[in-house]
C-alpha cells in the first residue's frame, strides 16, 4: 500500500529572503551565450566544453541596444536538446516505439541529419524551461527557490535591468550547494528524514530491465521527461542507471553505435560496455526512507547529481528525490506571490 504521507515544508522563507541573489558569483569569463544560428551539434559541444548543462540562446537578428527580453529566445538545455533530436528522429523515421535493430539504425541516420539543425528551431520546438528572470539588485535566494521548487525551473537567468542584459545564470545545483555551504558554516544540519518530509512516498518509478533493448531505456527517458531511469535485475533490485548523458552519446557520438554494431545491445550489455570504456563501474546512488535530508543534499553536492533513488530493504526503487524536491520542501509560497512576481518582472512593466 502506498505511503500517504503528504509532502511537508520546513518553511525557511525568512532565512532565504535575507540572502541577495547578487551574492551568487558570476562566471569569471561571463555567461556562456549561444547564438540562435548555432547548430545542434555545435551547441552540445559548447555546453560540454564549458561543463555546463544549459545556456541562454541569443537571437542573432536582435540589435545590440534591444531590451534583454528581445535579445533572447529561450534556453538551450543539454537534456532537452537530446530529447528534441531523438523525438524528431523517431517522427522522421516513423518508428514509434519500435525497438528493433532496423528501427535504431533508421533513428541513427536521422540523428546525423538533425545534428545540423539550428539550435533556434530546437529551442522553440522542444520542451525547454521558460526564460524566467530575476533582477540582480532586487531579488533574493527565496525568489529563486520559489520559482525552482514550485515551477520545477532548473535554471534562472539573472538580469540587470540597468545594463539590459543577462549577467548571471543560476542553477538548482548552485542553490542547493549554497544552502549546504551555509549550513556547514553555521554548524547546522537538516536531520529530518525523507519519510518525515513526505519525500519517500511510494510511487511507480519508471525503470528498465537488463534484458531490454537499450533503445527502450532511451525512449523511456524521453517519454517521461526525466534525466535518468534505474536499471533493475530480474528480482527488481536496482543495479545501475541510464542517464541523459548516455542518451547524449546518441547525438554527440552516433558513430559509436554504428561502428561497434551495438545498436541493439541490451541495457545490461550497455552498462558493461560503458564501465569498460570509462574504466569505472557506476554503482547506483540510493537512499532509504529513514535517510536524512542533509545526507541527500551532501551527496547531490559532492557527486554533482540531480536526483537519487529511494529504495526499500530489498534494494528495489520505490521513489525518486530530485533537486526540485529538495528546494521545494524548504520553502512555502506566500499568498499571491507569483501573481505579483510576474507583473513586476514583465518587460513591459519595467520599460
Amino acid at each position: 500500500m502506498a505511503n500517504k504521507v503528504e509532502k511537508k515544508s520546513l518553511n525557511l522563507n525568512a532565512s532565504f529572503e535575507q540572502f541577495p541573489i547578487a551574492n551568487f558569483p558570476a562566471p569569471t569569463n561571463g555567461v556562456i551565450i549561444i547564438d540562435s544560428d548555432t547548430s545542434v551539434s555545435e551547441a552540445a559541444k559548447i555546453l560540454a566544453q564549458a561543463k555546463i548543462l544549459s545556456a541562454p540562446v541569443r537571437d542573432k537578428n536582435a540589435s545590440a541596444d534591444s531590451r534583454w527580453s528581445e535579445k533572447y529566445i529561450g534556453i538551450v538545455d543539454m537534456v532537452s536538446l537530446v530529447h528534441f533530436v531523438v523525438e524528431e528522429a523517431l517522427k522522421r523515421g516513423d518508428k514509434g516505439n519500435d525497438t528493433s535493430p532496423e528501427a535504431f539504425e533508421t533513428i541513427l541516420q536521422e540523428i546525423e541529419v538533425l545534428r545540423h539543425t539550428p539550435v533556434s528551431r530546437a529551442t522553440r520546438a522542444a520542451k525547454f524551461g521558460p526564460l524566467i528572470p530575476l533582477e540582480e539588485k532586487e531579488s533574493t535566494l527565496l525568489d529563486a527557490m520559489l520559482i525552482m521548487g514550485k515551477y520545477g525551473i532548473h535554471r534562472i537567468p539573472i538580469v540587470s535591468f540597468a545594463v539590459g542584459d543577462i549577467v548571471n545564470f543560476i542553477t538548482q545545483s548552485a542553490v542547493v550547494g549554497k544552502i549546504s555551504e551555509a549550513c556547514k558554516a553555521q554548524n547546522k544540519s537538516f536531520n529530518e528524514t525523507l519519510a518525515e518530509l513526505g519525500l519517500a512516498k511510494l510511487k511507480d518509478v519508471a525503470r528498465v530491465h537488463t534484458e531490454q533493448p537499450l533503445l527502450s531505456a532511451f525512449l523511456l527517458i524521453i517519454e517521461h521527461h526525466v534525466t535518468a531511469v534505474p536499471v533493475v535485475d530480474n528480482f527488481g533490485h536496482i543495479i545501475g542507471n541510464i542517464s541523459a548523458s548516455d542518451v547524449h552519446s546518441l547525438v554527440s557520438e552516433p558513430h559509436l553505435f554504428v561502428q561497434t554494431t551495438r545498436s541493439y545491445m541490451t541495457v545490461g550489455a550497455f552498462l558493461e560496455w560503458r564501465s569498460q570504456r570509462e574504466n569505472n563501474v557506476k554503482a547506483p546512488i540510493t537512499f532509504k526512507p529513514e535517510s536524512t535530508l542533509q545526507s541527500v543534499m551532501d551527496c547531490m553536492v559532492t557527486q554533482k547529481i540531480h536526483r537519487v533513488y529511494v529504495v526499500d530493504d530489498l534494494n528495489r526503487p520505490i521513489g525518486v528525490v530530485s533537486l526540485t524536491d529538495v528546494i521545494d520542501v524548504m520553502v512555502v509560497e506566500p499568498e499571491n506571490y507569483f501573481n505579483e512576481f510576474f507583473v513586476q518582472n514583465d518587460p513591459e512593466y519595467r520599460s
